[in-house]
């Protein structure tokens, strides 16, 4: 299982950061012992894509997906509170505990004078054959509106 794991410490770095648990039944359930997903650590400072606020504040609401060619892809939330909005960012491991390698841009951002010009979190995604269907929140400006947007990617999603 993955999931989000807040800490808000004045004492200690707070964040948002993706989490993992497993089990061997779906009732019993250990914690991994260090989030799998903290996109401020991860990004190497080299890479361009540190510099990037999109997630420069953390990742949220994880969706994993095993892909048939024996990936792993972690969709996200990324928390840009440079900009007060969400987007949706991508990462794949070979291991669902990783490590992950997170793409550069988000593949999903806010719309502008559409239903999500807010914000897009909380993907869910599904491989329908050759097509990876992604359903997320919808976030209309100054939380006006939520609803449940969609969108679409050929599969593979990595070229």
């Amino acid at each position: 299982m993955v999931y989000a794991g807040h800490r808000y410490d004045l004492a200690l770095p707070s964040g948002v950061s993706v989490l993992a648990a497993l089990s061997t039944d779906g009732v019993h359930w250990t914690k991994h012992p260090s989030p799998i997903l903290v996109p401020s650590s991860q990004l190497d400072a080299s890479n361009p894509a540190a510099r990037f606020s999109w997630m420069g504040a953390g990742a949220a609401e994880p969706d994993l997906l095993a892909g048939p060619d024996g990936r792993f892809y972690l969709f996200f939330s990324g928390l840009d509170d440079t900009a007060s909005t969400r987007h949706i960012g991508l990462a794949y491991a070979e291991n669902p505990l990783g490590p992950y390698t997170i793409l550069s841009d988000p593949i999903l951002s806010r719309s502008t004078n559409r239903y999500d010009s807010g914000a897009v979190i909380a993907p869910d995604v599904l491989l329908d054959g050759a097509i990876a269907r992604l359903w997320y929140n919808a976030v209309g400006p100054n939380e006006e509106s939520w609803t449940v947007g969609y969108a679409e990617h050929p599969w593979p999603l990595l070229q």
